[in-house]
């Protein structure tokens, strides 16, 4: 796949799992906030390769919301079980 295959299509499937993302965060398990982690690695790998800096700051805090919401959902179920 080419540079520009990655720029073009690589937003199509990180949107999709990010959809994917919300939807097993609803269902309140705390391993559901892998999803946008794993997604948010993809959108710092493709601002990278298509130089599109003006979405890192979105990146970052949407990286940090899901690092602070799974550690935060992990501890809950820790205590209550």
């Amino acid at each position: 796949m080419t540079r520009e295959q990655l720029v073009a299509y690589m937003p199509w499937g990180m949107s999709l799992m990010t959809m994917y993302g919300y939807w097993v965060i609803g269902n309140k398990t705390w391993w559901s906030w892998y999803v946008p982690l794993v997604t948010q690695t993809l959108w710092f790998i493709w601002i990278a390769t298509s130089g599109n800096f003006g979405f890192l700051p979105s990146a970052v805090f949407l990286t940090a919301i899901a690092t602070r919401n799974l550690f935060k959902w992990r501890r809950e179920t820790l205590q209550t079980a």
